[in-house]
């Protein structure tokens, strides 16, 4: 699509825009096209960006170009890496770049000088799962629809005191008209973030995917970002009472970026009426133990987002749980000083005797103070309530069995050497129900941290298709 105006285009959107480009230091202009999709964004050029005695190099890579658009937008591209060129003589000179995001609404002339008032983000299925309901039909006495009207939901707005930041839900509105037979009305919920000062734009982005991770563990689903809105200081150049704030977009390619036709709200593990109290409660926790257990949060959320291969799946897992135990229990063999004395002795001889060996061993005494992963499971498992366990695994018997296949399989999973393991998981459906068995400890264990009730989350995981399926078979496979 060319001739397009940027500003009302999303990153599911595919469009061109022509224009003139330039680096920031230079008043040449070259004429090229913007090629934008969610999986790749491409900067055509009729010209070249260097002298026109320069050899193109395809190590060319400039931190920012500039761009003025025929719709008489501006555009800031990032990270523009040179991928192409071509010269034929006679001819003109082309060359084609990869770009990694660009920002529509101004010439910046640098990241770091980027500072913005609030963002506001579209996430995926964010709609459906708060279920406003805004439209309402009115009909008449033959039940024929005579008008659509709207009606104001009462929308949350929250205060974050770990960021300083107001968390609001608002609305995109978008319509369009033929008067004689036809009118579109559609919306797009969305999160405006407003902190007390400007922030840049790392500092936003950052806070949209810890965002985007949160909805992710909530809904069940992989959320995508469709939109990104900026605001910065006041346009003057708007007359009239009403002040508005300048507005930029942000695009970015989205790879593997898949959406359902329809969400089914029993999809998600939990529903915004079942946390609506405590919404504001659950986000302020989120963002507390966010530094702490990041890792633990990215190694669930990050398996929705890419292609599934089970052994990994049920690696990555395993990697969460004893990540977790490790910053929550801190559980050691031995008291911390008396190990290290005892390394160092052994390090002390090790270089006297066998000094070839040396660095290895000191290597290895680097964890030789780390329990093991039966222990850990086991008081993950001990700090949980006896019917969530046996729901999810089974009575203690089996409990014991499932910790030595979890050990039996990580070892060989991690070595490729079976020895005497009696409960290796094999097949892909023991790996599958042993991973499936894992998601739901993780789920726990997450759900804890947000301050959530152990009981709500038993609730949720037997009354929700993935587990209340997976679980159950899980018992008839493993058990």
């Amino acid at each position: 699509m060319s001739g397009t105006k940027a500003m009302k285009m999303n990153i599911l959107d595919e469009f061109e825009i022509k224009g003139f480009w330039k680096l920031p230091e230079s008043e040449e202009e070259v004429s090229g096209i913007l090629f934008y999709s969610k999986d790749k964004i491409t900067l055509e050029l009729l010209g070249s960006f260097g002298d026109e005695y320069d050899i193109p190099n395809k190590l060319n890579r400039y931190d920012i170009v500039h761009g003025f658009s025929d719709k008489g937008e501006e555009f800031t591209l990032f990270d523009v890496y040179m991928s192409t060129f071509s010269f034929n003589a006679p001819g003109i000179l082309t060359e084609s770049y990869l770009v990694s995001e660009f920002i529509v609404g101004a010439n910046f002339k640098s990241k770091e000088e980027i500072e913005f008032y609030s963002m506001s983000i579209y996430p995926t299925y964010l709609a459906e799962w708060l279920d406003r309901r805004n439209f309402i039909g009115k009909y008449d006495e033959n039940r024929n629809l005579k008008s659509i009207e709207w009606l104001d939901s009462v929308a949350f707005e929250y205060r974050v005191e770990e960021l300083n930041v107001n968390i609001k839900e608002i609305q995109y509105i978008n319509e369009s008209a033929n008067t004689q037979h036809k009118f579109n009305w559609t919306t797009q919920t969305g999160l405006q973030i407003t902190p007390n000062k400007t922030k840049n734009l790392e500092w936003f982005l950052d806070v949209s995917h810890s965002l985007k991770n949160l909805l992710t563990l909530i809904i069940n689903q992989p959320i995508h970002i469709i939109r990104y809105n900026f605001y910065g200081d006041i346009d003057t150049t708007i007359g009239g009472n009403e002040k508005y704030r300048k507005k930029y977009c942000y695009f970015r390619t989205v790879r593997n970026l898949t959406i359902k036709p329809k969400f089914d709200e029993s999809s998600a593990f939990v529903k915004f009426r079942d946390i609506e109290d405590s919404f504001e409660f659950i986000i302020n926790n989120w963002f507390k133990v966010q530094a702490e257990y990041e890792t633990i949060f990215d190694l669930y959320t990050s398996e929705f987002y890419k292609t599934r291969y089970i052994n990994s799946s049920f690696l990555s897992a395993i990697q969460s749980l004893e990540t977790y135990h490790r910053k929550k229990f801190n559980t050691k063999l031995f008291n911390e000083e008396t190990y290290s004395s005892f390394a160092e002795k052994i390090i002390e001889y090790a270089k006297k005797e066998t000094p070839e060996f040396a660095s290895k061993i000191e290597g290895m005494l680097g964890y030789g103070n780390e329990v093991s992963l039966s222990k850990r499971i086991k008081e993950l498992l001990g700090n949980m309530g006896e019917d969530i366990k046996e729901y999810i695994i089974g009575e203690k018997p089996k409990q014991k069995k499932f910790i030595q296949q979890l050990v039996d399989t990580r070892n060989y999973l991690t070595h490729f050497d079976k020895g005497k393991k009696a409960n290796l998981l094999e097949s892909f459906d023991e790996l599958f129900y042993a991973t499936q068995r894992l998601k739901a400890l993780q789920i726990v264990i997450m759900y804890k941290e947000l301050g959530i009730e152990e009981n709500f989350v038993f609730d949720k995981i037997k009354n929700t298709n993935q587990f209340s399926w997976h679980l159950p078979k899980a018992k008839k496979v493993l058990n």
